[in-house]
């Protein structure tokens, strides 16, 4: 065992002094539990995330963790925890994902991505102009339809848990078969 590791079943706590004030009402009260009672250390198998029971009277439209890994979409598409979204952001930075994706009838595939942080560049959006980390994502999947390619950039300001910035485009033999673009319009801070 790395004794530079927390060992499983160690105990982690939020400060009592994190403001979780900026943060979704449903957020919070996950973000105070944390402060509370803490969280155990229950698996190694993959970078920090968290995961809970599903429950029907909270919005599980968009679920996430607290990095900012997508869980769930709008269109009822869920993902079995990843790591999109690094702890840290740093450069050349490089890592890899694989997980399941479920979709709305339940038909489950297996989707993996290769990821690095490619520079730090200025982007602007409607919601103005920022000097964020560019992360580029190259991955593959297996859905019913076929065999589909992905290729992914977002553009992550490290105080965001969500990126200001993100295109994405899926290939199914050799043809693009969906492209998206999403940009932050607006923001508040707490």
């Amino acid at each position: 065992p790395d004794v530079n590791l927390p060992p499983m079943g160690a105990r982690f706590r939020l400060r009592g002094d994190f403001d979780v004030a900026g943060y979704r009402p449903d957020t919070q009260v996950v973000l105070r539990a944390i402060q509370h009672y803490g969280l155990l250390l229950a698996d190694n198998g993959s970078n920090w995330y968290f995961q809970g029971e599903a429950v029907n009277n909270w919005d599980d439209g968009f679920i996430s963790d607290l990095l900012g890994n997508q869980r769930r979409n709008r269109q009822g598409y869920a993902n079995s925890p990843n790591q999109f979204v690094p702890l840290e952001f740093q450069v050349g930075k490089r890592w890899r994902a694989q997980f399941e994706v479920t979709d709305p009838q339940g038909v489950t595939w297996h989707a993996e991505q290769e990821l690095r942080i490619v520079a730090r560049e200025r982007v602007t959006v409607p919601a103005g102009s920022f000097n964020a980390f560019r992360l580029e994502a190259r991955g593959t999947s297996s859905p019913p339809q076929g065999p589909t390619e992905s290729q992914v950039t977002r553009w992550h300001i490290p105080d965001f848990q969500w990126p200001v910035a993100r295109d994405e485009v899926r290939r199914r033999g050799g043809k693009e078969v969906f492209t998206e673009r999403l940009e932050m319009l607006s923001y508040k801070l707490a």
